[in-house]
């Protein structure tokens, strides 16, 4: 995780750091068309190696790929000499990062590990909440901050922000679930669950595509995420009407619809908080809105697991649900009763898009207030030595 996202957060800064505004939304949308390839082609394979070998090589195989990945690297990217040392904010990360993870911890475990009214539920929100004001203290004293609060105060970086943590709400919480659903509710293999995600991908890759070109040829961006999460909460309505005999053609429907409202969204947020932030905190800014799509995302899956595991308890009349009623041992089970559990699975996942319907109709209204700075043609000058 710490260089996956190192890694994810260079690229783009380094985007924004060499190449014009209005270049930056057309690699942008192939960056999130690459990542969008990649997100399809992961879990087929991860599929393939759980049915024929083992779960371990869904993590070995990335030991291969990222020795090529530091051969390209060392190969290809430019050197860049640092003749000024910048001070890390170590307290200000440390501070946020304890608030998240409590924050996180808490929404994942409270209801189902432990009672919203208990200790461990205080225990939580409580280090959470500290370590926020903590964290919000550092920053304000801090020669560099990790997360310099005058950002806020600028209407790109602000709206941005709460876009980007709502694209990340919805998008992983509307991905995590489907394979469930596909898997207990259709009763497919991993594999073939993996296939049948393969047209949103196909979605994305084509929103990215009109995403980029949109913002080179005209200079503008706000029109892009309006559109796109009015399109996601479409996608999303019609995901919640799902069933265990939702036709492959319909679902592949459902789900283009709203991976295209998402690809429209993915390149632009990006460019447009590059387009209006100084260079010298471009950096900070880019690696500011990867943190808030991945709170939105970490917060989504947590809250809406909690909501799936208490709406499966309570379809099962208040029993536990075991983490032993798999794919496996359900796909065993007589066929009435793996109807029964197929019915309660999409009665307790279809609620879900509801909610990001909703997060996708908030998205609109941040669109809307969005403001819209032309995106130039020309790259800034270098800057001097930093």
């Amino acid at each position: 995780g710490l260089g996956g996202g190192g890694l994810f957060v260079l690229a783009l800064s380094v985007v924004g750091d060499v190449l014009s505004a209005a270049e930056r939304g057309k690699v942008q949308g192939m960056f999130a068309a690459v990542f969008s390839v990649s997100s399809m082609i992961g879990p087929l394979i991860g599929g393939w190696f759980v049915e024929q070998f083992s779960w371990h090589w869904i993590f070995l195989i990335n030991v291969p790929l990222g020795i090529l990945a530091v051969i390209g690297f060392a190969a290809s990217f430019p050197a860049h000499v640092v003749t000024h040392k910048h001070r890390i904010d170590w307290a200000g990360a440390a501070m946020l990062s304890v608030s998240l993870a409590s924050l996180t911890l808490l929404t994942a475990l409270g209801g189902r590990s432990f009672d919203w009214a208990s200790v461990e539920s205080y225990g939580l929100a409580g280090v959470a909440a500290l370590s926020l004001l903590a964290f919000v203290a550092i920053e304000k004293r801090a020669a560099e901050p990790i997360l310099p609060l005058e950002l806020f105060r600028e209407n790109v970086f602000r709206n941005t922000s709460a876009l980007s943590m709502l694209t990340g709400a919805a998008m992983l919480g509307a991905v995590t679930f489907l394979p469930i659903y596909l898997q207990i509710a259709r009763g497919v293999t991993p594999m073939i669950s993996g296939l049948l995600l393969a047209p949103m991908t196909v979605g994305i890759i084509a929103a990215t595509t009109v995403a980029g070109r949109y913002m080179r040829n005209t200079g503008r961006y706000r029109a892009l995420p309006l559109a796109g999460m009015a399109i996601v909460a479409i996608g999303a309505v019609m995901l919640a009407q799902i069933s265990a005999d939702t036709s492959s053609w319909l679902f592949s429907g459902m789900i283009v619809v709203f991976g295209f409202g998402m690809g429209l969204c993915f390149p632009v947020l990006t460019t447009a908080v590059q387009n209006a932030v100084p260079r010298k905190i471009l950096g900070t800014a880019t690696a500011s809105g990867v943190m808030f799509r991945q709170i939105g995302g970490s917060l989504a899956v947590a809250v809406f697991g909690a909501m799936m595991t208490a709406r499966l308890s309570a379809g099962f009349g208040g029993m536990p649900v075991s983490a032993e009623m798999g794919p496996q041992a359900i796909a065993h089970m007589p066929p009435e009763a793996r109807a029964m559990i197929a019915g309660h699975v999409v009665d307790a996942i279809a609620p879900i898009y509801w909610v990001v319907a909703a997060l996708a109709v908030l998205g609109v209204l941040f669109s809307l207030v969005l403001k819209e700075i032309p995106l130039g043609r020309h790259t800034r000058p270098a800057p001097t030595a930093e």
